[in-house]
Formats: structure tokens, sequence, C-alpha cells
């Protein structure tokens, strides 16, 4: 079995560039990550009703490719979010998957 090289690596250049104004105060914003030609954001929003951080991820590719659920797909969100999952339905693009962590 071929070892997977491939690492995330954070973007301190697009992490710097990326809009934090809807941030409330609550929330937390960790980074943006490259792996393979994706683009993943990594932060954490306060949910209200369960009163705690909830771990959010957002993918997209550079080459502005449609994403849907796929294992790479899905090895991507299981480095950033262990366990349950759920993915945002994709309502205007289907360039950009808004994937949370949900707590059950």
């Amino acid at each position: 079995m071929r070892k997977n090289k491939t690492k995330f690596i954070r973007s301190e250049e697009l992490s710097n560039k990326w809009d934090k104004s809807f941030y409330r105060i609550e929330d937390i914003f960790i980074g943006v990550y490259t792996y393979k030609g994706y683009i993943i954001c990594f932060d954490k929003f306060y949910d209200e009703k369960k009163k705690q951080l909830l771990k959010h991820i957002s993918i997209s590719h550079k080459t502005k490719k449609s994403l849907k659920i796929n294992k790479e797909i899905e090895f991507i969100i299981r480095h950033f979010i262990d366990g349950s999952f759920e993915v945002d339905k994709q309502i205007f693009t289907d360039i950009v998957l808004n994937i949370y962590e949900k707590i059950v």
C-alpha cells in the first residue's frame, strides 16, 4: 500500500486574505488550508441552541469545478471533523461545500 505523501498545508497568505467580517465574537477562525488543489476554510461557529462551538469547513477547488461528496472529499472532511457531520444544501452553487459538525 502506498503512503499518502500529500499533506494539508496551512496557507498564511489565504488565511490573511480571508474575509473575517461575518464572524461574531464567539466564533473562531482557524485558517485556510490547501490539499491536492482543494481550498479548505476551517473555523468554529457558536451554536446558540446547543450552547457550544461546532466545527465548520468550506471546501472549494482551485479550478472552480463542481463538487460532490466522494472518497477524497470525505477524507478531507474526516481530517478536520471527527465524528458525525452534515453537508449544507447547495442552493446557489455547487462549487463550494459547507460541512458542519453534527452533535447528536
